[in-house]
């Protein structure tokens, strides 16, 4: 018995996903530094950008999880005003997503 490799589209497919969840992780990590320090939680730009990354990577992140639980740890920070721990769970995000 053998196991069936993915078709080479939906491994394209997936390759461009994980593509498109890093773009927009690294935009909400720039948007994260360029909050104001003191106002983070108001900052809408980020959470907006935040939002649309978790709301993508909730769907399918194409690493197992890894990446949707980093932006949602980094989305709870963000609305506790915690700037360097979400910045930090957005970087292990960025791993996650990371070409391998």
């Amino acid at each position: 018995m053998t196991i069936a490799q993915a078709p080479p589209r939906t491994l394209d497919a997936a390759a461009q996903r994980r593509e498109a969840l890093l773009s927009m992780v690294q935009a909400a990590t720039e948007a994260l530094v360029a909050a104001a320090p003191g106002a983070v939680r108001e900052d809408a730009a980020t959470a907006h950008v935040l939002a649309r990354a978790r709301a993508t990577a909730e769907e399918n992140d194409g690493t197992g999880g890894r990446a949707a639980a980093a932006i949602r740890t980094a989305w709870a920070h963000l609305a506790a005003g915690q700037a360097e721990d979400a910045f930090l769970a957005l970087s292990c995000a960025g791993d996650a997503l990371a070409p391998y």
